[in-house]
C-alpha cells in the first residue's frame, strides 16, 4: 500500500523503544499508519477477463528534475529470526489452483499443537489504549496488531511474510494482471456464525474508501487512501468524485472482482492490510465504539478493552485454524514499565526487553539468556526534513546536516552494535537486493563550511513524538553533533503527545523530526512511494522531484522484479542526493518469550498470528499481576 507503518512507543522502553514499544516491535504492522501516495486511478466499469493466469548510476538533482533543489556539491546481538517458525522473509504472489469456491484451503505445514494447562497467554502492552480498533481507520502498531486477531481478510501475509488465501480459498488473475476474482471459503462465517459473504467484502471495502468515515481529518489520512489506491475507483471515492467504487464488484454470493488501476506486483500484499479486513455491517449500528463488541472475522473475539488491560478470548467458530489459547491479556500503563522485571517475577509469558537489559539478560550466567529472541526490524529511524521550512529549503543546509549526523557512532557509542547502522532509506531486509546507497562521508569540517551564513543562527528544532521512543536517544544525539560540528542551536521537544504529533506531521508543520518507519508489507515501495512521492501520504516533508515520481510510478507497474529493484534504487539513491531524509539506523527488536510458549513466529514485521500458539505445561506460579486479573 504505500502505507508502511509509524509506530508509537510503551514508556520506559529505553534505546529500542527507538521506536516503539518493544511491543510495537514484536506485534505489529501498521502503527499509526500513514497510507501512502495515491496514483491516478482509471474510472469505468470493470469486465473480467476471459483469460487468467495464476500467480505466483544516478544523476545528481537539478533544475530540469526539480527547480526546487540544487545541485549537489561534491548489529550485532543474539540471533534468532523465529520461534518455531520459518525466518525467509520474501513476497511472491501465492499461485492458487483454478477451480469453483472451495470449502477449505489446504493447511500450511508448521509445528503440530500438543497443549498442557493453562492456555492463558500474558504479554505486555502499549502505555495507552489505542484510539480505535475499526479496520478501516487503524494507524497504530498497537490497533493493527489487535484488530488483525479480531477481523481478517480476503488474504494475509504467512510467517514468512508472503501472501497467502485467508477468507479466500482462491483466486484468478487476469491475463493483463488488472482483474482479480476472488472465490470465498464456503466456510467462512462471522463470529456469530454467520457466513461471510461477497457482499461483506464488498462492503467493507468500499466502506474503507468513502470519505465520510475519516471524522473530519483529511481523506489522505485513511489507510485506504495508500492501502486501496490501487482499486479503480476508491481515489475517486475518497475525493468525493464518485459515490461507488467502481473497481469492486460482487459477482455471486461467493465471488468479489476487484479490478486494479494497472497490473502492480505489490497489491496482494496491500491487501493483507487492515482497510480490507471484513466486517459485519450491523455491527455499525451500535455507533462508534462497535468494534469494542465486534461480531469478528478473526480467531479472537475482544472481551475486556480497559485503560489498563486489554483481553482477547477465543473465537471456538474460526473458519481456519481455532486458536488453542483460550485467552490472550495485554497489560497496559505505567505499571508495566520494566518488562524484565514482570518476566523475571513471572507476572509475564511474554516481554519486550530494552538494550539497557540486554547485556544482563544475555550474560552467561544469566538464567534466560536462551529465551531472549533477537530480530532484524524492517523498519527505518530516519531523521525528516521540511523542504519547504526555512533554512532547510537550502540545499546546501540539508548537504551539512547530513555530514554531520555520525550514523556509524551512533550504534557504537549509544546501541553497542545493537541495532544496523543505516546505508538507504530501504531495510536491508526488503527482498529484491543489496539497498545500500551512497551517503555522504561524515565531515565536520566540510559541513561548516557549506552551512550558509544566513543559517548559522540556528535550524528548527528537532521534534518527537512523546509516544514515538525515537526521542530517547536521537533527539540528543542530533543536538550534541549538531552543535559541536556547526556551531549551531538545535532545541529538541520531545513533550508533544503521540497523536497530536501525527496530526501536525500530517499538516507539515515541523522542520526536523525524528521519526520511524515500519514495513505493512515487505517491499521497497513501502518505504519510498508514500514519503517522497510528489503529495505522498506521508510526505510530511514537501519532498518533490518529477524524476523520482516517474522512477516511482514506473517501479509500480513494472512485472521485472530485476528492473523494478533498479528502479526503486535509483529513486532511493535521487532522494539522499537531495538530502530529502538522513536515514539513521534500523532497530533490532529484543523479546523474552517463555520455554513454554510454542508455536510463535515472530517475524521481521513482527507477529502476524496467535492463532498458532499454544502452551506446554505453564506453571501455575506464572500469572497476571494481581490487582490486573480479569474478572471472568
Amino acid at each position: 500500500m504505500t502505507q508502511g507503518t509509524r509506530r508509537a512507543k510503551r514508556a520506559g522502553q529505553g534505546a529500542r523503544s527507538t521506536r516503539g514499544s518493544w511491543w510495537v516491535a514484536v506485534f505489529a504492522v501498521l502503527a499509526l499508519t500513514l497510507t501512502g501516495c495515491g496514483f491516478g486511478e482509471e474510472s469505468g466499469t470493470p469486465t473480467v477477463s476471459t483469460t487468467s493466469t495464476r500467480v505466483a548510476s544516478v544523476a545528481a538533482p537539478t533544475a530540469a528534475s526539480n527547480p526546487g533543489i540544487m545541485a549537489s556539491p561534491g548489529g550485532t546481538g543474539i540471533a534468532t529470526a523465529t520461534i518455531n517458525g520459518p525466518p525467509a522473509v520474501s513476497a511472491p504472489l501465492f499461485t492458487p489452483t483454478a477451480r469453483p469456491p472451495a470449502a477449505t484451503p489446504t493447511p500450511q505445514p508448521g509445528p503440530k499443537p500438543a497443549p498442557k494447562g493453562d492456555q492463558s497467554l500474558t504479554m505486555i502492552g502499549p502505555s495507552v489504549l489505542p484510539e480505535t480498533l475499526d479496520p478501516a481507520l487503524v494507524r497504530e502498531t498497537t490497533a493493527a496488531f489487535l484488530s488483525r486477531q479480531v477481523f481478517r481478510g480476503l488474504v494475509r501475509l504467512d510467517n514468512a511474510l508472503n501472501p497467502v488465501p485467508d477468507i479466500a480459498a482462491d483466486y484468478e488473475k487476469s491475463a493483463d494482471g488488472r482483474v482479480f476474482t476472488f472465490y470465498l471459503r464456503t466456510t467462512a462465517k462471522f463470529q456469530n456464525g454467520k457466513q461471510i459473504t461477497a457482499d461483506d467484502v464488498a462492503f467493507s471495502l468500499k466502506r474503507a474508501c468513502d470519505p465520510a468515515i475519516a471524522g473530519g481529518r483529511p481523506v489522505q489520512t485513511l489507510p485506504a487512501s495508500g492501502g486501496l489506491n490501487d482499486v479503480v475507483g476508491c481515489t475517486d471515492r475518497l475525493a468525493g468524485r464518485a459515490s461507488d467504487v467502481a473497481g469492486i464488484i460482487v459477482r455471486d454470493p461467493l465471488t468479489v472482482v476487484i479490478t486494479i488501476d494497472a497490473p502492480k506486483a505489490s497489491f496482494l500484499s496491500k491487501l493483507t492490510l487492515s482497510d480490507a479486513f471484513v466486517i459485519d455491517r450491523n455491527d455499525l449500528t451500535r455507533g462508534p465504539t462497535w468494534w469494542q463488541t465486534a461480531n469478528g472475522s478473526g480467531p479472537f473475539k475482544l472481551t475486556t478493552w480497559k485503560p489498563d488491560m486489554i483481553v482477547l478470548a477465543r473465537n471456538p467458530t474460526f473458519y481456519d485454524q481455532v486458536a488453542t489459547l483460550e485467552r490472550v491479556t495485554l497489560l497496559l500503563g505505567a505499571q508495566t514499565s520494566n518488562p524484565a522485571n514482570l518476566y523475571d517475577a513471572n507476572k509475564v509469558d511474554i516481554a519486550p526487553i530494552g538494550l539497557a537489559d540486554v547485556d544482563r539478560v544475555s550474560a552467561p550466567n544469566s538464567p534466560t539468556k536462551d529465551q531472549l529472541r533477537a530480530v532484524a526490524q524492517l523498519e527505518t529511524v530516519y531523521i525528516g526534513i521540511n523542504l519547504k521550512q526555512t533554512p532547510l529549503d537550502q540545499f546546501n543546509v540539508r548537504a551539512a546536516l547530513i555530514r554531520t549526523l555520525d550514523r556509524a557512532r551512533l550504534q557504537t557509542a549509544k546501541f553497542n552494535g545493537r541495532a544496523t547502522e543505516a546505508k538507504g532509506i530501504v531495510p536491508p531486509g526488503i527482498p529484491g537486493g543489496d539497498w545500500s546507497a551512497t551517503i555522504p562521508t561524515v565531515d565536520g569540517k566540510t559541513a561548516k563550511m557549506l552551512l550558509p551564513a544566513d543559517a548559522a543562527k540556528g535550524l528548527p528544532a528537532i521534534t518527537f513524538g512523546s509516544g514515538d521512543g525515537t526521542d530517547d536517544v536521537l533527539g540528543p544525539f542530533v543536538k550534541s553533533l549538531a552543535e559541536q560540528n556547526l556551531g549551531v542551536t538545535v532545541n529538541v521537544e520531545d513533550d508533544v503527545r503521540f497523536d497530536d504529533f501525527a496530526t501536525e506531521l500530517d499538516a507539515h508543520e515541523y522542520g526536523l523530526y525524528g521519526i520511524s518507519w515500519a514495513a505493512d508489507y515487505p517491499d521497497a515501495e513501502n518505504f519510498l512511494t508514500p514519503l517522497f512521492h510528489t503529495g505522498g501520504s506521508a510526505n510530511y516533508g514537501g519532498y518533490s522531484n518529477l524524476k523520482v515520481d516517474d522512477l516511482l510510478d514506473r517501479a509500480a507497474v513494472e512485472q521485472s522484479a530485476a528492473q523494478r529493484f533498479t528502479l526503486y534504487k535509483q529513486a532511493q539513491q535521487q532522494i539522499i542526493d537531495d538530502v530529502g531524509v538522513i536515514p539513521m539506523y534500523h532497530p533490532t527488536s529484543y523479546t523474552l518469550v517463555r520455554p513454554y510458549v510454542k508455536g510463535l513466529s515472530i517475524t521481521a514485521m513482527g507477529v502476524m498470528r496467535l492463532e498458532t500458539v499454544w502452551l506446554e505445561g505453564k506453571p501455575a506460579t506464572a500469572t497476571v499481576p494481581g490487582n490486573m486479573q480479569p474478572k471472568p
